[in-house]
């Protein structure tokens, strides 16, 4: 957030003498912000779930972030529609109208989808935690 208050928030050009950067009116700073907090709550339910799931988890998360958010959701305009990544930044430029956020999601559509991705992926979390069970040697 302190980063894009500097910067003097997105395309809009910077105000100071000279070109000199300025402090920005923070609409994109907070913006950037919101987008990110509801992006971590859904990252940290999505990751929940799968370290439920499986017993490489870091090695599952990191595919899941180099292979689906990265290379297709940026590549396949589809995949958009559920990418975690681009629900923060459709709520961001929902907040802070501006092009260089890039959504290629609406705002209504980026919460609609965080939200079910959120309950699913914790819904799915608890049913495979109902089932967990320890092991180790027997004491």
């Amino acid at each position: 957030m302190i980063a894009a208050l500097i910067s003097g928030g997105g395309s809009i050009p910077g105000q100071g003498a000279a070109g000199l950067v300025t402090i920005g009116t923070g609409t994109f700073a907070v913006a950037l912000f919101v987008g990110a907090l509801a992006c971590s709550v859904i990252y940290n339910a999505v990751f929940v779930m799968i370290s439920t799931a499986t017993t490489r988890a870091i090695a599952v998360g990191l595919l899941y972030v180099l292979v689906w958010e990265v290379l297709l959701s940026n590549f396949v305009s589809g995949v958009k529609l559920l990418s975690v990544s681009h629900y923060g930044l459709g709520i961001a430029n929902g907040l802070a109208s501006d092009p260089v956020l890039e959504a290629g999601l609406g705002v209504l559509t980026s919460v609609v989808m965080g939200a079910i991705v959120t309950v699913v992926a914790l819904a799915l979390a608890m049913n495979l935690l109902s089932s967990f069970t320890l092991k180790g040697e027997p004491a």
